[in-house]
């Protein structure tokens, strides 16, 4: 007989062991790691390399609204279990990348547009699913795992550039990704059958009263919620890329500067953790607000802000 998963914190568990190797931690803070070792190897500009981080961005950007939609249809596992599959040989494939510019950059954007797939989109869509009355401590333990990953990931893919070379290492990168993430989702992550999590169900979630897609779009906070999040994603993802490399341009060695970008993983870890705690208590907004003009980091607590979503206290 086989082990029945059923209470909503093995979703959590699932969750955390997912984002440990989401694209955050894998692809967004080891470029940093991988730039200095990808320029000597190739000859490329700093700038010229930066910018396959820039276009497979945009790339993914443009594939997570996708993507949602195919989860909202045809549930989460169906949609991201052969996505991570893509996603992993795409990423392991850059280890193989020739030493031509335009073709690094095309590799690297569709290794970042299939690791859309390995957000926290479909994990919070989860969560929010299985929890009701701790819906944000769930979503901040869960969103902890992508500091976690970002205190651990960058610091191995250093060992890995100093054992095996970058190209070994983005190999490596990517068969670690899909052995640790793939057994996650496929053992916990999905919705709850009727009569499962907080709110029994999914019969219960269908009743909830809010907005569609189309009624979202045309109200002004939902625009002002995304120009948030788009403004605070290039302030941090665009320079904790190069903090590896401003580092050692500064003398750090790269062990030391890759150490030094871990604490922002450990900020980052403890920033969710907190938020998720206080937004089952405060009104979730009063805490991204105070966080943000705290430490302009409202991207730490964006589980705040999609549990007031979920909650419909602001649209």
């Amino acid at each position: 007989m086989g082990l029945k998963f059923t209470s909503p914190w093995w979703v959590v568990v699932g969750a955390v062991t997912g984002l440990f190797v989401c694209n955050g931690p894998v692809l967004g803070f080891t470029f940093g790691v991988f730039l200095k070792p990808i320029m000597a190897d190739t000859g490329w500009q700093r700038s010229t390399t930066s910018f396959a981080l820039s276009f497979g961005g945009i790339l993914s950007a443009v594939a997570v609204p996708v993507l949602g939609r195919m989860m909202d249809r045809w549930s989460i596992r169906r949609v991201a279990l052969p996505g991570l599959a893509v996603y992993t040989l795409f990423l392991s494939l850059m280890g193989l990348a020739p030493p031509v510019l335009w073709i690094f950059v095309l590799m690297f954007a569709v290794a970042e547009m299939t690791s859309a797939i390995h957000t926290p989109l479909g994990y919070a869509k989860a969560i929010s699913a299985w929890f009701d009355r701790r819906r944000g401590l769930a979503l901040g333990i869960a969103m902890s795992g992508v500091g976690l990953g970002a205190f651990v990931v960058p610091q191995l893919a250093q060992q890995l550039i100093e054992h095996v070379g970058w190209r070994g290492a983005y190999v490596s990168l990517g068969l670690m990704t899909f052995v640790i993430a793939f057994p996650a989702v496929a053992t916990w992550i999905r919705e709850p059958r009727p009569g499962e999590g907080e709110r029994s169900g999914g019969a219960a979630i269908a009743m909830l009263p809010g907005h569609t897609v189309r009624e979202a779009a045309s109200t002004p906070r939902f625009w002002m919620l995304g120009a948030a999040f788009f403004l605070v994603a290039v302030a941090i993802n665009g320079s904790a890329a190069h903090i590896v490399p401003l580092l050692t341009d500064n003398g750090l060695s790269p062990a030391a500067a890759t150490a030094t970008l871990a604490i922002f993983g450990l900020a980052t870890m403890s920033g969710r953790l907190l938020a998720g705690f206080l937004v089952d208590r405060i009104f979730a907004p009063y805490v991204a607000t105070f966080s943000s003009s705290r430490r302009s980091a409202v991207s730490h607590f964006s589980p705040a802000l999609r549990v007031c979503c979920q909650r419909r206290v602001w649209c």
